[in-house]
């Protein structure tokens, strides 16, 4: 008796659809992806900062040494492009949030809060003295 429900179950399941992206599938996936352009930022500014650590010796403060006196100006140049890039992740997740809250009503998932909590560390990474050295 088991086997025969266990063997209904699974033919009952194998002839259900497979999930499709629906549109709450589609905007969590671009919210994710916009999640990791912010991410791209926050990595590539923290490298270029351990790595005048490195070379300096100690870390860096306002003007001490000047962030182009290293000579760092590929790397520099990765931090301002992936900067850009964040810029218009942001701006694409926070849409992407807000047409899930009015196509799908809720703003729960995964996708919500990674995009809120590297939000929030680009956030404090900008009021950061780290950031203050970097743009002098």
């Amino acid at each position: 008796m088991i086997t025969l429900e266990r063997n209904r179950y699974i033919m009952n399941a194998m002839s259900k659809p497979s999930k499709t992206f629906s549109k709450q599938r589609v905007i969590d996936l671009v919210i994710l992806l916009s999640s990791l352009g912010i991410s791209g930022f926050i990595i590539a500014f923290y490298s270029f900062y351990i790595r005048a650590c490195i070379v300096v010796g100690y870390p860096p403060a306002y003007n001490d040494p000047d962030p182009k006196l290293l000579h760092f100006e590929s790397h520099e140049h990765v931090v301002d492009i992936s900067f850009d890039y964040a810029v218009y992740s942001f701006f694409l997740g926070v849409i992407m949030i807000l047409l899930r809250l009015i196509v799908v009503n809720q703003l729960r998932g995964r996708a919500f809060w990674t995009f809120c909590v590297v939000s929030g560390i680009v956030i404090l990474t900008f009021m950061s003295p780290f950031m203050e050295w970097f743009g002098d």
